[in-house]
């Protein structure tokens, strides 16, 4: 194409770049539009050069990066798409007709190379509808929170992380099970290029059993989306003025296009509640992005920085003509790319609540976890005898499978319970296995009967318990055998015999008169009116032995054998007691107890 009486070229100068335009004199209609070079010495108006100055036109154009943009315009040509589309802006040129053009063919072939970039450089975003993956009521939300590693503080661990599924703003709320107050995140869209980073740590949430909701009917949910939607279409139109090497005065005329746009969201709330679609929603948005940017060029800051206002007003009114006529296409809606989610958001906002899950150390579980005793204990067992408690987590309402390993079981248990132990090994916490589940070897003590008590405690990250812990297992010990308290002697023999077990002497004594056993391992003799000595001692249930220790000189520490046991008396029987008695090869000692 070339100029001639009836036609004329603006630049519009940007630093480096510059845009022409070919207007038509009379009409001043815009009959092509290249994209120019500083370092050109010359400038070619031809099909492929004004069908490049044109991909603005193609919404999802926008969303590529400046690397897949280059890309695009290398692949392209080979394809038959571009081969029709330059085709028909060869007819427009050599015709002289508006190049922003609306006809049926015009309007098609624009979108089936929108569709190309969408299907090639962008994964297909709208595989269900345009709508992204949006949540029902009972959707399974597993697909919206998970865990990641993050660097939280100086080391990196595996943390809750939301995945919006939508395209547009959505506000998750977790309300407490347990107590405590709601928690509120706003999620980033997804991005519409998913070569971005998707996800978004989940912070300030505290341990605690939840429900989720996801919301877009909020007040600022609607308002940020509404933002950005407008955003989006003063974007599309004025998209073609973001040259490379911005100046100072150009990066202030578009910094205050858009706030004249963020300025004008509230009166478009007004007109987009009596839409009843999203194609209503859209066509909303680019007419107020079309008042907005027209309004805003003429601002001091832009007037310093492009030049030729009247024809960028113009390129603006005849883009937003297209692409409103392109919305008049059928099934043409998803073909304006990153605004859609934000037009259905509007139009169609979300609002569902999940079942119950649960954050445990920072980390989402799909699930809502309950601490269950799982063993099934006896009511009573001997005492000194081995038992194996054992507890459960399980899932009062769950999604999916989740991790039942690794969580922390703090065993409490006082010192005259008994003992706990795995694989032998005394511990005081252990983990959960695979399966959920945790559980300890106690031996319950061996020198007392009654009730022994061993407490299970799974806590979160702030110190609170999961719900139903602790976990508290109780038994009888019921050994048969209950030496506490004070018992009269009734009788003290030793016995003397010689090497051939012949018994050739014995002594009465007659000094004791009460055994008293205390708690604490505590043993006391007492004499008619006195304390005769006092002493420790080491109570075996199970083989039915004592050994009592005294603090005389001698320093004396002796077993006895518990023969005949009854709660009202029984026999205390040493063993052969050598060097006792010079004149014996050894002693054994008979004491008999009475209550």
């Amino acid at each position: 194409m070339t100029l001639d009486q009836h036609t004329k070229g603006v630049k519009v100068v940007q630093n480096k770049e510059s845009l022409l335009f070919i207007l038509d004199k009379t009409s001043q209609e815009i009959l092509a539009v290249v994209r120019v070079d500083s370092s050109q010495k010359e400038v070619k108006v031809n099909a492929a050069t004004v069908a490049q100055g044109l991909w603005d036109l193609l919404p999802a154009y926008t969303s590529l990066s400046e690397k897949q943009q280059a890309q695009f315009d290398k692949d392209v040509r080979t394809t038959p798409a571009y081969s029709a589309f330059t085709a028909t802006v060869q007819d427009l040129l050599v015709r002289k007709q508006p190049i922003y053009a609306t006809s049926p063919i015009f309007l098609s072939q624009l979108i089936t190379l929108n569709g190309y970039i969408l299907k090639t450089y962008l994964n297909d975003p709208f595989p269900t509808g345009g709508t992204g993956r949006r949540p029902t009521a009972d959707d399974d939300f597993t697909a919206w929170i998970g865990n990641e590693k993050k660097e939280l503080g100086n080391e990196i661990k595996m943390a809750a992380v939301f995945n919006n599924q939508l395209r547009s703003y959505v506000k998750a709320t977790f309300t407490p099970l347990r107590g405590g107050t709601s928690s509120s995140m706003m999620l980033e869209p997804r991005p519409f290029n998913l070569t971005e980073k998707a996800s978004q740590a989940v912070t300030g949430i505290p341990d605690n059993s939840y429900t989720l909701r996801l919301n877009q009917e909020e007040k600022d949910v609607m308002t940020k989306n509404q933002h950005e939607l407008v955003l989006k279409a003063v974007n599309l139109l004025v998209g073609q003025l973001g040259f490379k090497g911005k100046s100072g005065a150009y990066n202030e005329c578009i910094s205050s296009i858009t706030q004249s746009a963020i300025k004008e969201v509230n009166a478009m709330v007004f007109k987009v509640s009596v839409r009843n679609s999203t194609k209503g929603m859209l066509q909303d948005a680019f007419e107020s992005a079309k008042s907005i940017t027209s309004d805003a060029i003429k601002n001091p800051y832009c007037r310093r920085s492009i030049s030729y206002q009247r024809t960028i007003i113009r390129f603006v009114a005849a883009k937003t003509n297209v692409f409103l006529q392109m919305l008049e296409v059928k099934n043409a809606i998803e073909e304006f790319g990153e605004m859609v989610p934000y037009g259905i958001a509007l139009w169609s906002p979300i609002n569902y609540a999940s079942k119950p899950m649960q954050l445990y150390k920072g980390q989402h579980l799909a699930a809502r976890l309950k601490v269950e005793q799982q063993s099934s204990l006896k009511n009573s067992y001997s005492a000194g005898e081995k038992i194996f408690p054992e507890l459960q987590l399980s899932a009062q309402s769950s999604y999916a499978n989740w991790e039942k390993a690794g969580f922390t079981v703090e065993w409490k248990i006082a010192s005259d319970n008994g003992s706990i132990a795995l694989a032998g090994i005394a511990v005081s916490s252990t983990k959960t296995l695979q399966d959920g589940s945790a559980g300890v070897e106690w031996t319950l003590p061996a020198n007392r009967s009654g009730e022994a008590l061993l407490l299970a405690d799974v806590k979160d990250q702030e110190g609170d318990a999961l719900e139903g812990s602790p976990i508290i297992f109780k038994v009888q010990v019921t050994s048969g055998i209950a030496i506490l308290g004070k018992w009269q002697v009734e009788s003290m023999i030793y016995n003397y015999y010689n090497s051939s077990g012949d018994l050739i002497d014995f002594d009465k004594d007659e000094d004791i008169k009460y055994i008293e056993f205390k708690e604490n391992d505590q043993v006391i003799l007492v004499g008619k009116n006195t304390e005769i000595d006092r002493g420790k001692y080491a109570l075996d249930i199970i083989n039915k032995t004592i050994i009592i220790s005294g603090t005389r000189e001698d320093d004396y520490s002796f077993r006895y054998n518990i023969n005949n046991y009854s709660p009202t008396g029984f026999a205390l029987i040493t063993g052969k007691i050598f060097d006792y008695n010079s004149d014996a090869a050894y002693t054994i000692v008979n004491i008999i107890l009475k209550k």
